[in-house]
């Protein structure tokens, strides 16, 4: 029994830990996603950056990541809406989450960040 009560509060912390570093990797890759459906919507003839910033918000909000932010504009830096056809651009998504547990004993967060580069059609 008292082996037990020695280890348990290590498992305890390696579970926890371990559920936190999944919903961080998850959370990675669906930042990542939102970028390239916004790369997928900009591709499409007729785009428009409002039109792929409503579109990657309703993912966002989707998720309940209220503080994302998104840019897109072209590999120079122009504005996506200037830019002409075959030219690049690139929809650059940031995202902060907080830890599921470690959350609940300090203010932590995890900034992420997701890019892709596609051409405009």
């Amino acid at each position: 029994m008292v082996e037990f009560a020695v280890v348990m509060p290590v498992m305890f912390l390696l579970i926890v830990g371990s559920v936190d570093i999944c919903n961080a990797i998850y959370l990675k890759q669906f930042i990542t996603e939102v970028s390239y459906q916004g790369t997928m919507e900009g591709s499409r003839p007729g785009a428009t950056e409002e039109r792929i910033e409503a579109v990657l918000d309703s993912f966002l909000e989707a998720r309940g990541i209220k503080n994302g932010s998104v840019s897109i504009a072209g590999l120079n830096g122009q504005a996506y809406d200037s830019l002409s056809e075959g030219e690049y651009f690139e929809v650059v998504v940031n995202g902060s989450s907080q830890p599921l547990f470690a959350g609940a004993v300090s203010n932590a967060m995890i900034d992420l960040e997701g890019r892709s580069v596609s051409a405009r059609q």
